[in-house]
């Protein structure tokens, strides 16, 4: 996407602009946190921390993530604006475009529902999401085998009961389990 063509430099960026349809603009336009965990419902969080770290994780809503300096300045530069009538494919669509200090530009668009989008986020990407958000109640090495047995069913013979099965927290450790 954007933080992986040839000449973007987050540190140049002078101006973010998102365009999403009006509707979500009320559950997406937050440009001030108060909270790490708001940061799921702000454009401006998300886009500043996926230009300058490539990705966004967990941790991203975590604590005091939300007070870095870096995300905080780039956050100022982010204007979230309303599409135009009949501007966007569908309400789930984006457009971004940053322009960086010597006037050149980027832009992407995702839409969900295009199965050419040229957007849509690589697999490899969406496995370190969920490794990521896996981790978190499951250990390393479940996280390894559960990945492995998801990505080869139902071609691989697994069945639904071995994937629950590898998805089961340790009550001892999380207090809840996943029951097959």
């Amino acid at each position: 996407m954007i933080r992986g063509t040839d000449g973007f430099d987050a540190g140049h960026v002078e101006d973010i602009e998102i365009v999403v349809d009006p509707n979500r603009m009320p559950h997406t336009d937050r440009p001030v946190l108060t909270e790490a965990l708001s940061g799921k419902f702000s454009l401006q969080y998300v886009a500043s921390r996926a230009l300058l770290s490539g990705t966004v994780a967990l941790s991203d809503f975590d604590g005091d993530a939300h007070r870095d300096p870096a995300t905080i300045a780039l956050m100022s530069r982010v204007r979230v604006l309303p599409a135009p009538p009949g501007g966007t494919p569908n309400s789930f669509s984006a457009t971004v475009r940053v322009t960086q200090t010597d006037g050149s530009e980027f832009t992407a668009t995702s839409d969900p529902h295009l199965s050419d989008n040229e957007t849509t986020v690589d697999p490899p990407v969406l496995w370190e999401k969920f490794a990521d958000c896996a981790g978190r109640v499951l250990p390393a090495e479940r996280v390894a085998a559960l990945s492995d047995a998801l990505r080869g069913f139902p071609a691989a013979g697994t069945s639904v009961r071995e994937l629950v099965r590898l998805a089961e927290v340790d009550t001892q450790t999380h207090g809840t389990e996943v029951t097959s």
